[in-house]
């Protein structure tokens, strides 16, 4: 599977603050002028260049920009619950008592119970109740 590029990253700019077009371009341009293959001599500067180019392709065209976007979400939030990790988190959270505010052994006075709008209808009062007036 191939890893995904983040055309931002590539490009110097941040997803979070939607940079505009002038921003993508001069970004681009100033990746460009540093990559140039005239100025760098790294032996990986035309994948670099290829990179950079399609980063810009992609950020400039809104249409484009648009379904990238919701890949880049997708395939975050996807990394963001990996299987493993999600599994993981399931088994910590189910051995926790999520219920402990809900047991049984909680009781309300008849105070609270009129506060509430009085018994629930169709139910008998508790013993507890019968003797407080």
């Amino acid at each position: 599977m191939p890893q995904f590029q983040d055309h931002y990253k590539v490009l110097g700019l941040s997803r979070r603050d939607n940079p505009d077009a002038a921003t993508i371009k001069s970004a681009y341009r100033q990746q460009a002028l540093i990559w140039h293959p005239d100025k760098n001599k790294d032996p990986n500067v035309t994948e670099i260049i290829k990179t950079i180019n399609t980063a810009h392709e992609v950020l400039s065209d809104p249409r484009k920009r648009h379904q990238y976007d919701i890949q880049f979400d997708f395939i975050e939030f996807s990394q963001r619950f990996d299987s493993s990790d999600f599994q993981a988190r399931w088994n910590n959270n189910a051995t926790k008592d999520t219920h402990k505010h809900y047991s049984s052994d909680y009781s309300w006075t008849q105070g609270q119970w009129q506060e509430m709008g009085g018994f629930p209808k169709g139910r008998a009062r508790s013993s507890a109740f019968s003797n407080a007036h």
